[in-house]
C-alpha cells in the first residue's frame, strides 16, 4: 500500500506541476503577442525613417545621387506608390498596439490605428516618386536614386527600386 500512496502522490505533483505550466503560457502569450506587434512596429519605423531620410539626402545631393538601403522586414507589408507619391506601411494588430482611429505624425511619418491594423505613411508633396512596390517579409535591398528637378512641376524626381 505505501509504494502506491507514494506513486499517486507522484502522479498529483505532475499533473499539478504540468497544469501551472500550462497556466503560465496561456496567461502570458497575450503579452508576449503584444510585444512582437509592439517590435514590428518599432522596426517599421525605423525602416521608414531610413527612407525618408535617404530621399532627403539625394535630394540635397543633386542629380545622380543615390543610396542604398538593407531593409531587414520581419512582418506586414510595404506599399511604394509613385501615383500618389507615398511610401505605406501597414500591419495587423489584433492586440491594437495603437488605438482605433488615433492618428499622429512622429519623425515626418503618419500613423494611424485602424481597427485591427495600424498605418505608417510617408507623403510628398514637392517629391515626384517614380516606381511602385509591394514587399513584406524577407531583407530587401532599396536603392534611392536622384533623377533631377522637374520645373515644370516643382518637384524633385526620385526613383525607388526593391529588389
Amino acid at each position: 500500500m505505501k509504494g502506491i500512496d507514494t506513486l499517486i502522490a507522484a502522479m498529483l505533483v505532475m499533473v499539478i506541476t504540468i497544469g501551472a505550466i500550462a497556466l503560465v503560457f496561456e496567461m502570458t502569450a497575450p503579452a508576449v503577442d503584444r510585444s512582437k506587434e509592439i517590435l514590428l512596429f518599432q522596426e517599421a519605423h525605423n525602416n521608414l525613417v531610413s527612407i525618408d531620410s535617404s530621399i532627403t539626402s539625394v535630394i540635397y545631393q543633386g542629380e545622380g545621387a543615390a543610396r542604398s538601403l538593407q531593409l531587414p522586414v520581419t512582418g506586414g507589408e510595404y506599399l511604394i506608390s509613385g501615383d500618389s507619391d507615398e511610401i505605406e506601411f501597414l500591419m495587423d494588430s489584433p492586440n491594437q498596439i495603437y488605438g482605433d482611429g488615433v492618428s499622429n505624425v512622429t519623425d515626418g511619418i503618419d500613423i494611424t490605428g485602424l481597427t485591427g491594423e495600424v498605418k505608417m505613411e510617408l507623403s510628398y508633396d514637392d517629391v515626384d516618386i517614380a516606381g511602385d512596390a509591394v514587399f513584406g517579409s524577407g531583407n530587401w535591398k532599396v536603392l534611392i536614386t536622384n533623377d533631377g528637378y522637374d520645373s515644370g512641376t516643382g518637384k524633385s524626381k526620385i526613383i525607388i527600386s526593391v529588389s
